[in-house]
């Protein structure tokens, strides 16, 4: 989650609607955006977030500060503020399916509260690797679609939700 909220700051916010989600239940890593105007720039930065991550670590440009920075915010957003009971009654019936407990969710702040440049450059690694374990899911029309295949080597399997 730490990793994922540095690469929103820092790297995905250069597209126009887009961000990165880390599932908290089984770790899949969600990149989305939204009404994108370049489907395939979108694509390759995507490709690139782990590149772009190491070159950061390897330039210093992530201090031990922004890590630092990070971790703040990162538990805040898991520690937040006392919920409404429709929304602490939605967090504890997910918890509940997924079979998060405490001790697990513990152990995901002790990783946040631990977390180092070597993680990162993990992390970093991982994303570099990723092209061949990812699905990809366009929503578009299919003008779009055509225009993204025509400028890029990408062949797009159509699946018809009509």
């Amino acid at each position: 989650m730490l990793f994922v909220t540095m690469l929103s700051n820092q790297y995905l916010d250069q597209l126009n609607s887009v961000m990165a989600q880390l599932g908290s239940t089984d770790g899949t890593l969600l990149m989305v955006s939204y009404r994108d105007p370049n489907l395939v720039k979108t694509l390759e930065v995507y490709d690139n977030a782990g590149g772009f991550l190491q070159s950061q670590l390897d330039k210093n440009v992530i201090t031990e500060k922004d890590i630092t920075k990070s971790i703040i915010g990162c538990i805040g957003s898991l520690d937040y503020t006392a919920l409404p009971p429709k929304n602490a009654g939605w967090i504890s019936f997910t918890r509940y399916l997924s079979n998060s407990s405490a001790a697990r969710r513990q152990k995901w702040r002790d990783g946040i509260l631990n977390a180092n440049r070597n993680d990162i450059a993990n992390f970093a690694q991982k994303l570099k690797s990723w092209k061949n374990l990812t699905t990809i899911a366009v929503v578009s029309s299919e003008r779009k679609l055509q225009d993204a295949e025509e400028t890029s080597n990408l062949v797009l399997e159509r699946i018809d939700a009509s």
